[in-house]
């Protein structure tokens, strides 16, 4: 049965985040698919009009009314973010301890999808966000002594304590989280293991699992069935049937209810020898509609989940299980220098440096396919967004969409107490996501704007549909000061109105190569960056943007 160290042992439920996949020299994030190669090139990226600038409104693909899905569950809006700690001796780390935190997110006013709108659940949240750091605060106590009395025998490695977890479903019915608690202690190998708890997302209890499965024992029959349909080379160490009946009737059995259908998670050890790894199985819910209750098979018709492990997809909705899986392909420096996906099997391959990545699985209504979205990160956090559809028959399976310099929207802000809070948007929305692009105007800074998956007019699009025109800019500490005089156009009316040297000047809008910003005395204005380097300003093209602008500072 279960064997885990209970020091260690974490409520792996507690670190809920986003879960970016760094892994060993290949690592993969297993995932089941049944389904989806082109590069249509890269950043498909707006850029004005001689006339433009000016505030456009907001396309009508994405309406924020539901019309006909007023019963329809609403997909929440959540935030993650990453802690660290370690000891460091005598020029070498001893030993670190790594997790990470989740909480709802009400950065859009008024969205009806974050903390505001679920306070229970916002509440158990944070219960589990304060448990997970407390532990991993013992933890690393703990690492440090052994790891002294190691180093005093002549051990010159590091141990760690690591807890990641995915959200696998995140609606107004239910929340389910998976965590991966790891640690490695000085042996011949570490030990890993899974936790998993799912929530209503109404009231912010913990759902258990007999008031989603209507027949356990045909649950731990069917369990068994696919098991061994899954992995016919196992030698199991009993009953499967018996050992999943025995768990489900203690609450020690470790699941989630995801979009699709319900996972089952076995430890090593659990079922059949650590040299198996953990064991997964998934019964999808249109499969066995009568053994799964109506509060979990009410799902949002479009969703994102992260790529975690052991999740298992209907692509294609024919009510059959396929595989995705994701790896980072190492070369011969660090980092990675190819993605591989792998549908079913069936491999794409695409050339890219990197050292890390976050993939999404994506069902967005009105597509006849699903797609995966993911995030790779290189040097100076450079960040791409790549859209693959998840059908090996499609181009876009083999050739992907690439985003470049654009990833998922992260944010920095001051707290009340003087703390800096950050984080990183968890995409579960496929009709409304933020994402944030490297913007060079003037200087080098991130815009962001919302976007909805959809049909787009271009092919080269790849399926990303911005909700408006321009990139909003968050006012930093460190406006532009006009050294001369410049005429500039006021945002609402296009007058031009000279303002004087002097002038402070913070950026806050980009649309296409217009930067507009605020000043001082909160007045819009905006100016035209020539394309070209060094950059210049339309009406003072005889004068370099530095001879104009004091304050410009450009990364790298």
């Amino acid at each position: 049965m279960k064997k885990k160290i209970l020091w260690i042992l974490c409520p792996l439920l507690a670190s809920v985040c986003l879960g970016a996949c760094e892994g060993p020299e290949v690592s993969e994030t297993e995932v089941s698919s049944e389904s989806a190669d082109h590069i249509v090139p890269g950043h498909t990226q707006e850029t004005g009009t001689e006339e433009g600038g000016t505030m456009k409104p907001a396309p009508e693909t994405f309406p924020a009314e539901r019309e006909g899905k007023e019963d329809m569950p609403v997909v929440l809006s959540l935030v993650s973010d990453s802690q660290y700690d370690h000891v460091w001796e005598d020029g070498r780390r001893l030993c670190y301890v790594s997790y990470s935190r989740v909480r709802l997110d009400d950065q859009e006013e008024d969205s009806g999808t974050g903390a505001k709108a679920f306070p229970q659940l916002a509440r158990a949240l944070e219960e589990i966000n304060v448990q997970v750091a407390d532990d991993a605060r013992e933890s690393l106590e703990r690492l440090e002594v052994q790891a002294r009395g190691l180093a005093a025998d002549g051990f010159s490695g590091e141990l760690s304590w690591e807890n990641q977890s995915w959200v696998v479903r995140a609606d107004s019915q239910v929340t389910s989280v998976l965590g991966e608690g790891s640690t490695y202690l000085g042996g011949a190998h570490g030990m890993y293991w899974y936790g998993a708890i799912t929530f209503d997302s109404q009231t912010g209890r913990k759902l258990e699992l007999e008031e989603v499965v209507t027949d356990p024992n045909r649950l731990a029959e069917l369990a068994a069935e696919r098991l061994g349909e899954k992995y016919p080379d196992v030698e199991f160490f009993e009953s499967v049937t018996d050992v999943v009946t025995e768990e489900a009737e203690k609450g020690d059995l470790t699941w989630t209810a995801g979009y699709e259908g319900i996972t089952l998670y076995f430890d090593p050890y659990e079922l059949a020898p650590y040299s198996y790894g953990a064991l997964t199985v998934t019964i999808l819910y249109e499969e066995q509609p009568g053994l799964f209750s109506e509060k979990i098979r009410q799902v949002p018709d479009s969703w994102a989940v992260p790529l975690a492990p052991g999740l298992e997809f209907d692509l294609g909705q024919d009510k059959s299980l396929d595989t995705v899986r994701v790896s980072g392909v190492s070369g011969l420096g660090s980092g990675y220098e190819k993605l591989r996906v792998l549908v079913n099997g069936q491999e794409s391959l695409t050339d890219m440096w990197f050292y890390s990545y976050t993939p999404y699985v994506v069902r967005a209504a009105g597509l006849d396919t699903e797609l995966l979205v993911a995030e790779t990160t290189s040097d100076n956090d450079y960040e791409v967004i790549w859209v693959y559809e998840l059908d090996p028959a499609r181009e876009g399976f083999y050739t992907p969409w690439q985003f470049s310099g654009t990833g998922f929207f992260s944010y920095y802000r001051e707290k009340d107490d003087g703390d800096i809070e950050y984080g990183t948007h968890v995409f579960t929305n496929p009709e409304h996501f933020h994402l944030r692009a490297h913007m060079d105007l003037l200087s080098t800074y991130y815009g962001h704007r919302w976007y909805g998956i959809g049909e787009t007019a271009s092919r080269a699009e790849g399926y990303l549909v911005p909700e408006q025109s321009w990139y909003d800019v968050d006012r930093g500490d460190n406006p532009l000061t006009l050294l001369v005089p410049l005429d500039m156009e006021l945002e609402d009316t296009r007058e031009l109105r000279e303002f004087p040297a002097g002038t402070k000047l913070w950026i806050v809008r980009v649309e296409g190569n217009y930067v507009g910003f605020v000043t001082e005395d909160g007045t819009r204005c905006q100016v035209y960056v020539e394309p070209g380097w060094p950059e210049r300003v339309r009406g003072k093209e005889d004068m370099e943007a530095g001879d104009i602008f004091d304050g410009m500072m450009f990364a790298g």
